[in-house]
């Protein structure tokens, strides 16, 4: 499938350059960030299911799923004729909350840490 990449995911991955170059004053590795980023839309083209749905993570319903890479999430959809990029955020972001500002969810105890990990 051929991928599409959203004006917010581009700007995403400026930024996520940017910070890396700034804040750890290491162009190379943030390049270096960015290409893996870029190549993990390649596996997506072969593989559009291979991340995992928001919907049957968190019962939201959408059709967007996310892909780890290394420390970065990339938040596509699979479409018809192409998987489009939409989003891309450090790991540690709160992705969820970022996406759907105006959802709430309970913790469950015993499953916090399965709960936690994507935000």
């Amino acid at each position: 499938m051929r991928i599409k990449v959203a004006p917010l995911a581009h700007q995403d991955l400026r930024d996520i350059e940017k910070y890396i170059k700034e804040e750890f004053d290491n162009p190379t590795s943030a390049r270096r960030t960015v290409q893996k980023l870029i190549k993990s839309y390649a596996v997506l083209s072969h593989s559009p299911r291979l991340g995992y749905s928001i919907k049957a993570k968190y019962g939201i319903d959408t059709p967007l799923r996310v892909l780890t890479v290394g420390k970065h999430i990339v938040i596509y959809e699979i479409g018809e004729k192409y998987i489009e990029v939409k989003r891309i955020f450090h790991g540690k972001q709160n992705y969820i909350k970022r996406l759907f500002p105006d959802f709430e969810y309970d913790i469950d105890e015993e499953d916090s840490s399965e709960v936690l990990r994507g935000l």
